[in-house]
């Protein structure tokens, strides 16, 4: 599929992939209480209960705008670690369908996840799954509705599905070559048909793909 493209086309392509896969799990979990993946095995403990009256579009909305939110936080990190910072244009997420004291409850915790979550997954032994729960632990925690907790509390969506540890985990990938999560795995593995190598060189060798 991208056979066709530059390597930093295709680099950009897999991290989309793999943003992709991480926020898909948090629907699934929402609607289904099915986790797409681990790391949304914590969404579905409030996500479900908050989707199980109808509608179900305050947890999916807190889900989306966390993950853009740890997303967008995590790769200013990522970029801010040596890599070469190129502007690009917003990316427009829609209409959020939460309410004003929705968005009062959800605001700390989308920007405390990444705080929790990307030094979790730029460490060589991060993974995703432990910083999801210790953020729902700190928002409980925080939290003034505590009560609410185990039966939809829209603080126990935000918080984990913003960590940003997929970010993080790029970190230890591209510098250091290992992968801490399967997904990782499977793209440091795409990356070889292109001849890059992720470790200490990357860097200085992205130069020659950009033309420099």
């Amino acid at each position: 599929m991208t056979y066709g493209l530059d390597p930093i086309a295709a680099m950009i392509m897999f991290a989309g992939i793999y943003y992709g896969g991480m926020f898909g799990g948090s629907t699934t979990s929402i609607l289904l209480n099915t986790p797409g993946e681990s790391a949304s095995v914590v969404t579905a403990i409030e996500g479900n209960q908050m989707a199980k009256p109808g509608p179900g579009s305050q947890p999916l909305a807190a889900a989306a705008i966390g993950h853009f939110v740890g997303a967008m936080i995590g790769t200013i990190a990522l970029v801010a670690l040596r890599l070469r910072h190129l502007p690009g244009e917003p990316i427009p997420v829609g209409r959020p369908w939460l309410g004003r004291e929705d968005l009062r409850r959800t605001w700390k915790p989308w920007l405390r996840g990444p705080l929790i979550g990307f030094p979790f997954g730029a460490i060589p032994a991060g993974g995703a799954e432990i910083p999801t729960f210790l953020s729902y632990a700190t928002e409980k925690r925080l939290s003034k509705h505590r009560d609410e907790f185990g039966s939809g509390a829209i603080e126990g969506v935000a918080g984990p599905e913003s960590t940003a540890s997929a970010s993080g985990t790029l970190v230890t990938m591209l510098t250091l070559g290992l992968p801490t999560t399967a997904t990782a795995a499977v793209m440091l593995a795409a990356f070889q048909p292109y001849g890059i190598q992720p470790g200490p060189l990357l860097f200085e060798r992205s130069r020659r793909w950009c033309g420099a």
